[in-house]
């Protein structure tokens, strides 16, 4: 992991769109930004996915491409059910879970060490029980506050993923905010490292602590 910030391929990427102004959107912009999620997945070696926030599945197929290739899996949680869902709930290598990411997130560890499954959050249960331990990769793409960003890598890094990817971070100003003050803050507390590629709408990398 030490020299992933630092790898070449990586690195290409963000060649590419340093010169780029903030928030651009170029007409490859998606595909590149898609590309970048697989690309360093590969780099990894990443098989178990875990997305929150599905939106339009932007990230989910990038994912699902690596589930693909290492027999892995991707589970996808949104409070509601997203055009990705919809577009790809058919496809056995993805779990999609209607909850709130926080919540899911921290009520993992007691779901998963239980016997039983609370009926009531069955669903829950289900996917998350999966996950524990188990995932590589953790993609924060939700809700963008500063608040909710910052919790969710907090309680999500806990699971000991390879890498984070915390998405729209370029813009401050753009109408769903951005968390890269969320990813700073996070990193300066936790001794975990980014980098921010300014492709699309912008992309952080977060590796842990050696």
């Amino acid at each position: 992991m030490s020299d992933l910030l630092n790898n070449v391929e990586l690195q290409f990427f963000y060649d590419i769109y340093a010169d780029k102004p903030s928030g651009w959107r170029g007409p490859a912009s998606a595909s590149a930004h898609s590309g970048l999620l697989t690309a360093v997945s590969r780099l990894v070696g990443a098989r178990y996915f875990v997305e929150l926030g599905t939106g339009t599945g932007i990230g989910t197929r990038a994912f699902l491409r690596c589930a693909r290739e290492t027999d892995g899996h991707v589970w996808s949680i949104d409070h509601e059910e997203r055009l990705g869902k919809k577009e790809l709930e058919g496809d056995p290598r993805v779990t999609f879970v209607i909850g709130d990411t926080i919540e899911v997130g921290s009520r993992t560890g007691d779901w998963a060490k239980e016997k039983g499954e609370p009926p009531q959050h069955r669903a829950h249960a289900l996917a998350v029980s999966a996950i524990w331990g188990k995932p590589d990769v953790v993609y924060v793409d939700s809700d963008h506050s500063y608040a909710h960003a910052l919790a969710e890598l907090r309680i999500w890094s806990k699971l000991n993923p390879k890498v984070v990817f915390a998405d729209d971070t370029m813009d401050p100003n753009e109408p769903w905010g951005s968390p890269i003050q969320a990813v700073h803050d996070f990193c300066e507390e936790s001794g975990w490292r980014y980098i921010n590629v300014p492709v699309a709408t912008g992309l952080a990398i977060l590796v842990p602590p050696e």
